[in-house]
Parts: structure tokens; C-alpha cells; sequence
């Protein structure tokens, strides 16, 4: 039995993570109860956020992730695909939250990076 942690970012395939958790939030106008104390709910959509981490990469994969989302290089939204539970493959618009990208090893051929984590989050 395989995982199925594929990552597309903007139909790139990236370097694949850890197994990653989806989190969908449901996002409501106005909430509360009434006078009877019937919950009243204004349900306005279900937004997708995604934990992601990676173990061990070079410095390119760890450039070709980071560079992928990040805002000042263009990438203030970008579509993501992940893969849901509910959905199967799901394609949707995402930002990046803040970025860790922890040094490992330096190497004579280069710095590896472990633990490289992001959330994206649905726009």
C-alpha cells in the first residue's frame, strides 16, 4: 500500500512531503442561537488548509518549494493540488502561511535541509 502525498503547485510536481493533514474549515456569516436556543447558522463555504513538512532535500528542492510560494517573488496566490479524503485530487487557489526552513547538514556537496514546513491555506 502506497501514501498518496503528491503536491502540484501551479501544475508543478514538487518534491513530495511527509504525509500531510487536511483540515477543512467551514466559515460562517452569522452564528448564534435564538430564543428558543436553536442553533442558527449563516454557513458561508468550507475553506481547505494543509499542514505540509518535508524530511531531507537539497538546496534546489528546498529553493525549487520555498521560491513556489513565496509572495515576493510573485506568488501571493497559486493553485495547489493536493489530495482530500472527501475529494480524491483537489485542485483549489492557496497562500503560503509563514515559511521554517531549518539547516540539517552542510555538506562538501551543499546544505540539506530537514523539516522544511509551511501551511497552505485556501483562499
Amino acid at each position: 500500500m502506497a501514501l498518496i502525498t503528491g503536491l502540484k503547485i501551479d501544475g508543478v510536481d514538487m518534491p513530495s512531503p511527509l504525509p500531510y493533514e487536511v483540515e477543512i474549515n467551514s466559515l460562517d456569516g452569522e452564528a448564534g442561537r435564538n430564543n428558543n436556543g436553536k442553533m442558527i447558522r449563516d454557513f458561508v463555504d468550507d475553506k481547505i488548509s494543509v499542514a505540509l513538512q518535508w524530511g531531507m532535500l537539497t538546496q534546489a528542492e528546498t529553493n525549487q518549494i520555498l521560491s513556489a510560494v513565496n509572495p515576493k517573488k510573485g506568488h501571493v496566490f497559486f493553485q495547489a493540488t493536493i489530495y482530500t479524503a472527501e475529494d480524491g485530487e483537489y485542485t483549489g487557489t492557496f497562500y503560503a502561511g509563514s515559511r521554517k526552513q531549518p539547516i540539517a547538514l552542510q555538506t562538501s556537496s551543499g546544505t540539506l535541509y530537514r523539516g522544511v514546513s509551511f501551511n497552505i491555506i485556501e483562499r
